[in-house]
């Protein structure tokens, strides 16, 4: 097994394959968003797990400044529960850390998968007062992880105003 950040045409097309496959199986549905993952593929946002030649797990990113953002992450259906997402994203994880990314976020869709995301150690980014562009009751949970290292944040009464300081070293 081995994960490339240099997939070939022929390994997206065997995601293609199995995608549609499982979508006729009623097993996913990621097949509707392969047009996403031909247009990372174009634009090098593509990772696969190859095992044997055949790809068997993809992840599709962006990145935009400092913070990388996860489009869609999936496993083929029969070698789910291998432990191969967490090898993904680890290798995706430090491919982002020698990059000097910050942050790591995405919508965690199905919301089924937060289990997941969350032992990969992503927080749930919630509601703040009148602010429902990010959680609101009928969309997917948003998440995100810090890959910095950052202070506590501090508990001063004297603030008067609601203000966000960031300091990186």
């Amino acid at each position: 097994m081995r994960i490339t950040s240099n997939p070939n045409s022929e390994h997206l097309n065997q995601i293609h394959h199995w995608l549609k496959d499982e979508s006729n199986r009623k097993i996913n549905r990621f097949y509707w968003n392969f047009e996403v993952i031909k247009n990372a593929f174009s634009e090098k946002t593509l990772i696969c797990i190859i095992e044997k030649g055949l790809a068997i797990g993809y992840m599709v990113y962006y990145i935009d400044g400092k913070t990388a953002h996860i489009s869609i992450a999936n496993i083929k259906f029969e070698n789910k529960e291998k432990g191969l997402g967490l090898k993904l994203f680890k290798y995706f994880e430090n491919k982002l850390i020698k990059k000097n990314i910050f942050a790591i976020d995405l919508k965690c869709s199905p919301s089924s998968s937060k289990r997941i995301w969350k032992k990969l150690g992503f927080k749930e980014l919630k509601e703040v007062e009148n602010h429902r562009f990010f959680n609101s009751s009928n969309s997917s949970p948003y998440l995100y992880k810090i890959l910095i290292e950052c202070e506590k944040p501090t508990k001063s009464r004297e603030i008067k105003q609601t203000y966000i300081e960031l300091y990186c070293k």
